[in-house]
């Protein structure tokens, strides 16, 4: 059998609707999010040096789009230039909450030297989302996303990984190893990986 995006974008919103009670725009995004993941033929391999440099490296082209558009007077090369800064805004925004919320131990373990870790990618997929954001405020021809959803996205981030993790537990995929579940917790302050550690009375760290 054959899945195709439609299919899985009800699969995983039925899934959505177990764990969380959120719905409305930012329900339907993150579940067409996840169904594009699932379905495309081109995947990603995480690294965080590369993302914590596109991450730093993007602030400073949202920032330059709209000179670049009075630079070019509004000509194709300046219009493609700042419809690349937002799409990559998103894509990013998407592979951080994709990543922090179903392989929050990936994130965090990526590189043994800890570069900066979990705590630093939770803080940057927001900016990643409000970045996309305003790109489309200024520019609205430049997406087709409502620059609303990404907004609200942006502001529920932690909320939203919470419930991909949730979503892991119903897979029955979590990490069982505490130090990792701490890792996670202390990063995210995660309920679920909260109550996990409860449950075994392994929980150091609690404010």
């Amino acid at each position: 059998m054959t899945f195709t995006a439609i299919d899985t974008k009800a699969f995983f919103s039925e899934e959505l609707a177990a764990v969380t009670q959120q719905q409305g725009p930012v329900f339907d995004y993150v579940a067409g999010m996840l169904a594009a993941r699932v379905t495309t033929t081109d995947s990603q391999v995480f690294s965080e040096e590369a993302i914590s440099v596109m991450v730093s490296n993007l602030w400073g082209l949202e920032r330059s789009a709209a000179p670049l558009l009075r630079a070019f007077d509004g000509r194709r090369e300046g219009e493609t230039r700042v419809r690349w800064v937002y799409e990559q805004f998103r894509w990013l925004g998407d592979e951080l909450l994709f990543l922090c919320g179903l392989f929050p131990e990936a994130v965090d373990n990526a590189y043994k030297r800890r570069l900066v870790g979990l705590k630093f990618y939770m803080e940057q997929g927001p900016l990643c989302y409000d970045g996309a954001h305003n790109v489309l405020e200024r520019h609205p021809w430049a997406g087709a996303d409502d620059p609303g959803t990404l907004n609200q996205l942006a502001g529920q981030f932690p909320d939203w990984t919470e419930s991909l993790f949730r979503l892991r537990e119903r897979f029955k995929t979590l990490p069982e190893d505490a130090r990792i579940l701490q890792s996670i917790y202390e990063a995210t302050r995660s309920p679920t990986a909260r109550r996990l550690l409860q449950q075994e009375r392994r929980l150091h760290l609690v404010n």
